[in-house]
């Protein structure tokens, strides 16, 4: 079987469940967010979606989602999308003004080298009050700054290893909206409101590969959690047109 970090996730969590029981993770976060507020009947797009949209499996009986990716071929082997089209996300987005009534984007900012052209297209295509849900990793964390100035080879090599997914599954990054005053100010120009940023996730979700590991970087983060607020692994933004 093929590792994702969904799979290893769900692998880990028994432990993280026994050593850090009250966590919460970014995409905990967010799911909790998306199961407390879509509706019956609402147009969702998940924007970057890949092969996998996990996030929405316990709500997907109640919504219509639609991905949007630059690989077509991942995007047409996403079981769970009701439609697919491909698109540079860098540029003008392929649906019609006030389509969704939610556009949700999980780790793919950080891969897009003009995510302030792609805020914009976001707020075109959502309803007036619709909301943008965007994870990404914060720079202030001092992992993820350490792979901004790494080679693009070494980053791959070193991601692999630690959280266990392939090579070929780790794309480049650019963190052109990765601070959270940066993208406050990248929202707020593209016409948001109401933006909030939220900081979850510890480094140990980079050492879930290895059980010594991650168990050794769960209790570092306990012991410095009150000290490095500001230098949490990954951002959730949610904002709304």
């Amino acid at each position: 079987m093929i590792k994702t970090w969904e799979n290893l996730y769900e692998q880990t969590k028994p432990i993280l469940d026994k050593h850090y029981p009250d966590y919460e993770s970014a995409k905990d976060y967010a799911k909790q967010f998306l199961n407390n507020n879509l509706q019956q009947g609402d147009v969702v797009l998940d924007l970057g979606c890949g092969v996998h949209s996990e996030d929405f499996v316990a709500v997907k009986h109640k919504i219509k989602l639609v991905g949007v990716d630059f690989d077509q071929q991942s995007g047409q082997a996403n079981r769970l999308l009701d439609d697919f089209k491909q698109a540079d996300l860098n540029k003008e987005l392929p649906f019609n003004d006030n389509s969704f009534d939610v556009v949700y984007s999980r780790f793919v900012i950080e891969h897009l080298q003009n995510p302030a052209k792609t805020y914009q297209e976001v707020y075109r295509i959502l309803k007036p009050g619709a909301y943008f849900i965007i994870l990404t990793p914060n720079l202030y964390n001092k992992l993820i700054f350490l792979s901004k100035i790494l080679p693009i080879s070494l980053h791959k090599f070193l991601r692999a290893k630690l959280t266990g997914v392939k090579e070929e599954e780790v794309f480049p990054t650019y963190y052109r909206s990765n601070r959270p005053a940066k993208i406050k100010k990248q929202l707020k120009t593209s016409g948001f409101k109401n933006i909030k940023i939220i900081k979850k996730g510890g480094l140990f979700e980079y050492f879930m590969a290895n059980k010594f590991l991650f168990i050794l970087m769960i209790y570092l983060e306990k012991l410095t959690d009150h000290i490095f607020k500001f230098t949490k692994l990954h951002l959730v933004i949610i904002c709304q047109k």
